[in-house]
């Protein structure tokens, strides 16, 4: 089936100036690098792995019934590791018990001899004989149940350029933005996900249009469609979720780090302590505070405002005492463009509430 992408163009445009720049330094142009390769690039990668774990080559005909495909199976799932390492395709925890697992029944099937039979003679089908892959999906589902995530994920193992895994409620979302009238969310069954890879393809060609993502591919469409929600809803999340500029250079990190931290002084500020609360306001979104910021570290070239001394940067810096700081030249006003600065951490720290002037006069005592 062909599939229009009516919105692809508004959505890449979005995603690519705002909020792809939120997590990376430059604007959205490859997969293999970057944020993208950071959220993304694992991918194949655990492919490779689980297909090792499967070894789907030393199979005979001779094994199906004997628990050899079965354990090889689940071991291409049970794939522990870091967040960069470990299977998160599908769920496969069991953190409800171990009846929630995605692969509940390929485990269970173990200890039954007619189940693990029918498992491996589907596997034979899958990883050696080539079977039509809409009757494999039909019959997964009779032995497995209605597990879209389970039927993607071994899907995708058998050819990672024609199949992918799925999340129902984050694709459907993808596909809603692009404007794609197709829902998966409660639609396990061969035409449907025949219809989520066919999105998938007419993706990943309007990708192919773009600078530096000619050469996009099956898996790579899903990872835009994945990044486009997951993404968003991390930035929207003001930075508190996993991962937040952790793809980013230290720079940026830096950049997002001082904005962050006026953002929660202002929220701070002024509420009832024993002590008096200067009040402070952000005048801008998070989003332009970050601009400004990185605004005035290009204007000062790299350098404290106040000393002149080079900025470090969060994650390689050498002396935290001179890490990049958001001041505020009137510390009586409030955050916004004109009354900011960057300056090293420890300057920040010798100002206080010295007025910008006196501050910069002494400085001056100090150097003569």
């Amino acid at each position: 089936m062909t599939f229009d992408v009516p919105h692809f163009e508004r959505e890449f445009e979005t995603f690519s100036g705002s909020t792809y720049r939120y997590f990376n330094d430059g604007p959205f142009t490859s997969f293999t690098s970057g944020a993208a390769d950071g959220w993304e690039g694992y991918k194949p990668k655990l492919r490779e792995r689980a297909l090792a774990e499967l070894d789907a080559g030393s199979w005979t005909e001779g094994d199906i019934g004997s628990g050899k495909m079965l354990d090889g199976a689940i071991a291409a799932i049970e794939i522990e590791g870091t967040d960069r390492t470990r299977n998160n395709l599908v769920s496969w925890e069991g953190r409800y018990g171990p009846g929630s697992a995605s692969h509940a029944s390929l485990v269970s099937a173990r200890t039954n001899s007619q189940r693990r039979q029918a498992f491996e003679r589907w596997l034979w089908g899958a990883f050696r004989t080539g079977s039509q892959p809409g009757e494999l999906f039909e019959r997964l589902r009779e032995l497995a149940g209605d597990c879209y995530p389970l039927a993607a994920y071994l899907f995708f193992l058998i050819d990672i350029d024609r199949f992918a895994p799925i999340a129902p409620r984050t694709f459907d979302e993808a596909f809603r933005r692009l404007g794609i009238d197709l829902r998966t969310s409660g639609h396990c069954s061969w035409a449907n996900y025949a219809g989520f890879n066919d999105v998938l393809e007419a993706v990943r060609a309007r990708l192919a249009t773009k600078p530096g993502l000619s050469n996009a591919k099956h898996i790579d469409a899903h990872s835009f469609c994945w990044m486009l929600v997951r993404m968003d809803e991390e930035r929207r999340a003001n930075g508190t979720g996993p991962g937040t500029v952790r793809y980013a250079s230290a720079q940026k990190k830096s950049v997002v780090e001082m904005a962050m931290n006026a953002m929660a002084a202002a929220a701070q500020s002024g509420q009832t302590t024993t002590t008096i609360r200067k009040t402070k306001q952000v005048h801008q979104t998070r989003t332009e505070l970050e601009a400004i910021i990185a605004r005035l570290i290009a204007e000062q070239d790299g350098r404290c405002a106040l000393t002149s001394l080079p900025l470090q940067w969060r994650g390689e810096a050498e002396d935290s005492a001179m890490l990049a700081s958001l001041d505020r030249i009137d510390s009586e006003g409030h955050y916004c463009d004109g009354n900011l600065q960057v300056v090293c951490r420890f300057a920040n720290m010798w100002k206080g509430a010295i007025p910008d002037g006196e501050f910069r006069r002494l400085l001056d005592l100090v150097r003569s």
